[in-house]
């Protein structure tokens, strides 16, 4: 792995989680991240280079070492090359807010004045809350292409006494089965929220998603739900588009879904917001998927939908194909069970339901909205696929 290759992923973190990732290449450097900290004096009591260098002296190549301090803020530490003096220092960050309560605790343990007080307020309130898991999953992915190896590496601790009394012995300081049995558990239930999302089976997706919660909540003392922030409805985003995208999905509407989720308020539940993405993504693989067609047919599929307001013809959709219309009918119906005038119409039929629900449109301006501008044919269509006119289904609605 390249030195540029390493710099990007750190670009990558840092962008993404908001956190500081600094690549130090000697000791001396090590030292320097951490007394750039405003309350580093409140780290350590006395003798802190000593103390930081004896941590640093104990660091091991394919580990990713926690550190947390008195005032609750953490950093990971990663040893790349020991002969070199290579390592990557994460954090400050903090792993979930800190309360009132929890601050006046620290007030009385440290013996912190109201002065520095306030200032430490005004540090808690700027530095990025991240999860470890989240880190964790990062570092992994990274630490794989670094070394080559297959992971997951174990993420370990090493407490004052270990560098005091120097009787730290690695293999004591391992969890390793958790560690393993956490990633397998978090990467387990990602993959069911989107096998169940890829075929658009909300319910399944919904329950995914409250185990993931769920048992991930048993691992942390924290009350942060998988996507309880910005970067976490960021992080769910992807995650939900990939899904769709295995689904079938065409990347123009996975694009505009993504889009919505990517600019949005706070001002609602984050929790609610989640299951909404979830079953949207869900509603749009029912939609709009192309699993199991064969490509042929889905470049006629995508077509059509994306040309749904326009003069559709099965010659025009031949022609845009480079096939004959008689094959592109036969193979339509073969694959999907309807001609492909009978797709067109279905669709056409979808949409305008969609923008009845969703606007005050007129009904002529409905049709011609989606493709059909004889307002007597758009009735007869609609009436026979829903077994009422437009606008008696209008009236259903109460609108």
């Amino acid at each position: 792995m390249t030195k540029n290759e390493v710099l990007f992923w750190i670009q990558t973190v840092s962008m993404s989680l908001d956190v500081s990732v600094s690549y130090i290449s000697e000791k001396s450097q090590f030292l320097k991240v951490y007394s750039e900290n405003p309350f580093y004096s409140i780290f350590f009591s006395k003798d802190n280079e000593n103390i930081l260098g004896k941590y640093l002296n104990l660091l091991q190549e394919k580990i990713i070492y926690y550190a947390n301090t008195p005032i609750k803020t953490c950093y990971l530490n990663i040893c790349l090359n020991k002969e070199s003096e290579e390592y990557l220092v994460i954090g400050p960050y903090l792993n979930e807010p800190v309360n009132e309560n929890q601050i006046r605790e620290l007030q009385s343990n440290l013996d912190i004045d109201e002065t520095l007080l306030i200032e430490l307020k005004k540090y808690y309130s700027a530095i990025p809350i991240v999860r470890l898991d989240r880190l964790w999953a990062l570092c992994n992915i990274f630490l794989e292409k670094y070394f080559e190896t297959k992971g997951p590496f174990s993420v370990v601790g090493i407490k004052e006494e270990h560098i005091t009394s120097k009787k730290y012995k690695l293999d004591e300081s391992l969890d390793k089965n958790l560690s393993i049995k956490m990633l397998e558990e978090r990467y387990q239930m990602e993959n069911e929220l989107m096998n169940a999302v890829s075929r658009g089976d909300f319910p399944s997706a919904f329950m995914a998603y409250e185990k993931m919660k769920s048992n991930l909540n048993s691992y942390y003392s924290i009350n942060d739900s998988v996507n309880s922030s910005t970067k976490g409805i960021t992080i769910l985003n992807v995650i939900l588009r990939k899904a769709a995208e295995a689904g079938g999905v065409h990347p123009l509407y996975l694009n505009d879904l993504s889009t919505k989720y990517s600019i949005f308020s706070l001002s609602k539940s984050v929790d609610n917001i989640s299951v909404k993405m979830i079953k949207d993504y869900c509603s749009l693989v029912k939609d709009y998927a192309l699993e199991g067609v064969s490509p042929l047919i889905k470049r006629a599929i995508s077509y059509i939908n994306l040309n749904l307001n326009s003069d559709l013809t099965v010659s025009d959709i031949a022609y845009n194909l480079c096939i004959t219309p008689n094959y592109l009918s036969r193979l339509f119906r073969k694959e999907n069970g309807i001609s492909v005038i009978e797709y067109i119409n279905q669709k056409r039929i979808k949409e305008a339901i969609q923008l009845m629900k969703k606007t005050d449109m007129q009904i002529q301006m409905i049709a011609e909205k989606v493709g059909i501008n004889d307002l007597s044919y758009f009735s007869k269509l609609f009436k026979k696929q829903l077994g009422k006119s437009p606008t008696q289904y209008r009236r259903d609605m109460g609108k």
